[in-house]
Parts: C-alpha cells; structure tokens; sequence
C-alpha cells in the first residue's frame, strides 16, 4: 500500500510538472508572437513614414520645376502681349484694317469716314471689348509658338501633360489682364502636382487711351475738329495728343504721361473739315 501510494504521488508530480511546461511554453509562444507582430507594425509605420518624406520631398521639387513653367508662360505672355498692343496701338485698334491710311510704314486705321464730302466725317467709336476679342484671337497661337517644352517631355524623372490653351484678356482703365487657362501636370511616383490658370497683369493704359480717342472721334463727327491744347489743360497735362494732317487726311497719336505707349487713328477727309 506504501509503494503505491508513493507512485501515486510520483505520478501526480510528474502531471503537475508538465502541465506546467506547457504553460511556459504557450507564454513564451504568446510573448514571441507579440514581439513580432510589434516588429511588424514599427516596420511598417516607419515605412509608411518614410514613403510620406519622400513624397513630401517630390512635391517640394515639383512645386519648384512647376515655379519655372509659370516663368516660362509670363515671360511669353510679356513678349507676345508687348508685340501685339503695339501693333493693335500703331493701327488703331486692328490688326488687319481694311479701311486705312499708310503712313510712315504704319496702316493706321480710318475712324471716322468721310460719307458726303460736305459733312463731317462718320465715326466709329472703339469698344474694348471688341479690341480685348481681337487679341485674344491672335494672343493664343503666339504664345503656343513661343513655349517650348520639349526639355520636360523628354525627361524621365516625372510625366509631363499639357492640355489646350485658352486666353482670355480684360482691358482696364490702365492695365491689361491677361489670362491663361492651359491645364500643365507634373506627375512622379504617386505626387501630382497641377496648375491651370496663370494670370499676368500688362501696365498699358490701352482703357484710358480708348476712352481719350473716343472723345476725339466724337468732337470730329460733331464739329469737324478737336481741340488738343484745351483737352490737355482740362485733364492735367496727362496726355500728350499729337494732331497730324498729311493731305487729305488727319492722324491724331496719343500718348499718357510717363508711359512710352502709344495709339493713333486716322481721320478721312479732316483736313478739308
């Protein structure tokens, strides 16, 4: 009876003993696993951190190459804009007068018309609108030609997209807007980075001069003359009127104060009138 009692309580160790065991090795499993699902997760975050650096610092990169695009389209808008004011102020308002006087190289356009010999001359007022459409029809194809960007098409550090060109432009009183809606993108890795519209602003006072050859015009259809000394004291010396008459014909060129730009027109018949 002693002897099996004794293997009995021999036996009921042994049971406790590895009962035990195998608790210790379910914990240390547990512990394991733990600490690996902890690598797995600070990996992960630390990658994750990492790809947002990265993108972080495309971004800041493309940022910078999209800065230098938009310097590129006002360095063309300046260009352009320039040329074509220039010839819109030379011709008096058109860029393809039909009805004209050539005078010193220049087509300057009649606006006021001589219908009877014994009348005034007819004007035609200017709208800025109408001049504003007309340099928009010629401004887009200009600065198209003028941007080249061929340098960025062919580079394999990002994808380079452009889509269509549309210029629009506001005459003011003494600036013009000028408005590019032309969709660029500049793609790498997962960052995007887009624009669409640029803005430049132009400091021709074309609005103020429109305005002044207009009461010019108007004083011509009415009296048959205008009077320029008069006009120039009642505004202040701002403008500078220059009244021409190669025979048959009047040519008035205007100028505003401290700007080089210039508008002249031409009056059919006003010599006579």
């Amino acid at each position: 009876m002693i002897f099996k009692n004794i293997y009995k309580e021999s036996s009921s160790n042994k049971n406790v003993m590895l009962k035990r065991g195998q608790v210790t090795i379910f914990v240390i499993l547990g512990l394991v696993i733990i600490i690996i699902i902890a690598i797995a997760i600070f990996g992960r975050n630390l990658l994750v951190k990492e790809d947002k650096g990265d993108e972080g610092n495309i971004e800041k990169v493309l940022q910078v190459q999209m800065s230098e695009i938009e310097k590129r389209i006002n360095k063309c808008v300046d260009e352009k804009v320039g040329e074509k004011i220039n010839i819109l102020g030379e011709q008096g308002g058109y860029f393809d007068p039909v009805d004209y006087l050539y005078y010193y190289g220049d087509k300057i356009t009649f606006l006021c018309k001589k219908i009877d010999p014994d009348e005034n001359c007819v004007n035609s007022l200017l709208i800025k609108e109408d001049l504003s459409l007309r340099l928009e029809q010629t401004l887009g194809d200009s600065i198209s030609r003028c941007l080249d960007f061929t340098d960025l098409m062919n580079n394999d550090d990002f994808t380079f997209y452009f889509g269509d060109m549309l210029v629009s432009t506001r005459i003011n009183y003494d600036n013009i807007l000028v408005t590019v809606d032309y969709p660029i993108s500049l793609t790498q890795k997962n960052v995007k980075v887009e624009k669409n519209l640029f803005v430049k602003e132009v400091k021709v006072p074309l609005g103020d001069m429109i305005n002044v050859a207009n009461d010019i015009l108007s004083s011509e259809a009415v009296a048959g003359d205008f009077e320029t000394l008069g006009y120039t004291l009642l505004h202040s010396s701002r403008y500078n009127i220059e009244k021409r008459n190669p025979y048959p014909d009047r040519v008035y060129i205007i100028r505003v104060l401290n700007n080089p730009y210039i508008f002249q027109f031409a009056i059919q018949g006003g010599s006579n009138g």
